[in-house]
C-alpha cells in the first residue's frame, strides 16, 4: 500500500461522509447531500457533477488539521454513491472535477452497495442491504458478481424496512377491523399516524415521502416483536425468509460455496436485532449460507478500495479513471 493518504466518500441525498486514512490514523468529515436526478445538461450551470464535487470539497474542508494531510496529495479516493449517475459523461465530468480537487489521485466511482460489500466482507460472499429498500450483492473470488432486488417498493424491496412497516400497518388495520388477530401494532398505528381517522390517513397518503414514513413503522414492529407480539414476530420471520431467498439467488448466480458462502446483513433494518437476525440466520442456513458479522461499513470498504492496486475481486465493479492521473 502507498504511504500516501487514501480517502473514501459515502454520498447520498441526505448527506455525504468522507474518511481519510494515513499512517497517523483515520479522520472523518461531513458534507451536504446531492442528487443525480438531473444530468449535467439539465442541472444548471455547474451540473450534477459540479454539485457533488462541491459536496466533496465541503466535506474535505471539515476533516480537520491532520499532520498527514499537510502538503500531501491523496494516492486514491473512492466514491460510493447512492443513485450512481447513469450517464458516462456525467461520471467522467465528476472525475475531472475531482482531479482538480485532488491532483494525481486515482479516482474510483461505484455504487454505495459495492463499498458496503467491501467493508462488510472484504472478499467473496453476499451482502444483504436491508434499509428502506433491499439490495443484495454477491461476489466470488474471481470477481464475478450478481445483484438481486433493488426493484423499489412497488415491485420489490422484499424484506426491507418498507416491507416490514407495510406489513405491520396492514396487520394493525386488520386488528382494528376485528378481521385479524389482536396485536400491539394496532395502538402503535394510531401513535405513528397521529390517529385512526380519515384525516390521519389523508396525511399518510398525501405525504410525498410516504415510503419513508411506512418504513419508519418497522421500528414499532421491531419493538412489538421484542416484546413477544406474535403478529410482529411473524412479520420479521417472513422478512427474514424473503431476504434469505434473495441472497441465495445471488449466491447461486456466482457459484458461492464452502468458506465463500458467507452472508452479511447491513442497512438500517439490522438495528432490529435478534428478531430479524436469528430467523435470518436459520433461513440462510437452509440455503447453505452462513450469516457472519459485517466487518465494517461503507467508508471502511471505500478506504480498502481506494488503495486501487489491491482488492482485485472488486475491480470490475469500480470505475477507475486513470486518464486523469498525473
Amino acid at each position: 500500500m502507498s504511504s500516501l493518504p487514501v480517502a473514501a466518500v459515502d454520498g447520498g441525498k441526505s448527506g455525504l461522509r468522507i474518511a481519510v486514512l494515513c499512517e497517523h490514523g483515520r479522520s472523518e468529515g461531513t458534507g451536504p447531500g446531492y442528487s443525480f436526478e438531473q444530468d449535467d445538461s439539465a442541472a444548471g450551470r455547474d451540473g450534477a457533477s459540479g454539485h457533488l464535487a462541491e459536496a466533496v470539497r465541503v466535506a474535505w474542508s471539515t476533516v480537520g488539521a491532520d499532520p498527514c494531510l499537510a502538503g500531501a496529495r491523496l494516492d486514491g479516493i473512492c466514491l460510493g454513491l447512492t443513485g450512481l449517475p447513469a450517464s458516462a459523461d456525467t461520471r467522467a465530468a465528476l472525475a475531472g472535477r475531482l482531479d482538480k480537487l485532488f491532483p494525481g489521485a486515482a479516482i474510483m466511482i461505484a455504487t454505495d452497495g459495492v463499498l458496503a460489500h467491501a467493508g462488510a466482507l472484504a472478499g467473496p460472499g453476499v451482502t444483504i442491504a436491508a434499509g428502506t429498500g433491499t439490495a443484495v450483492l454477491a461476489l466470488n473470488a474471481q470477481g464475478r458478481s450478481a445483484s438481486r432486488d433493488g426493484w423499489g417498493p412497488l415491485v420489490g424491496d422484499r424484506g426491507s424496512a418498507y416491507a416490514v412497516g407495510l406489513a405491520g400497518l396492514q396487520a394493525a388495520g386488520r386488528a382494528l377491523d376485528e378481521a385479524g388477530p389482536a396485536t400491539a401494532l394496532a395502538a402503535a398505528l394510531e401513535r405513528h399516524l397521529g390517529g385512526r381517522d380519515l384525516a390521519a390517513l389523508r396525511r399518510l397518503y398525501s405525504n410525498p415521502v410516504a415510503v419513508t414514513e411506512v418504513a419508519a413503522f418497522a421500528r414499532d414492529v421491531a419493538e412489538a416483536a421484542r416484546d413477544g407480539d406474535a403478529v410482529a414476530v411473524a412479520i420479521f420471520r417472513d422478512a427474514a425468509g424473503d431476504l434469505a431467498a434473495t441472497a441465495a439467488a445471488a449466491a447461486r448466480a456466482v457459484g458461492l460455496a464452502g468458506d465463500d458462502a458467507a452472508a452479511a446483513l447491513t442497512g438500517g433494518l439490522a438495528g432490529a436485532g435478534d428478531v430479524l437476525v436469528e430467523p435470518l440466520r436459520t433461513a440462510l442456513a437452509g440455503y447453505g449460507l452462513a450469516l457472519v458479522p459485517a466487518a465494517g461499513d461503507v467508508l471502511d470498504g471505500g478506504l480498502r478500495l481506494a488503495n486501487w492496486t489491491s482488492a482485485p475481486a472488486y475491480r470490475q465493479l469500480v470505475e477507475l479513471y486513470p486518464k486523469v492521473l498525473r
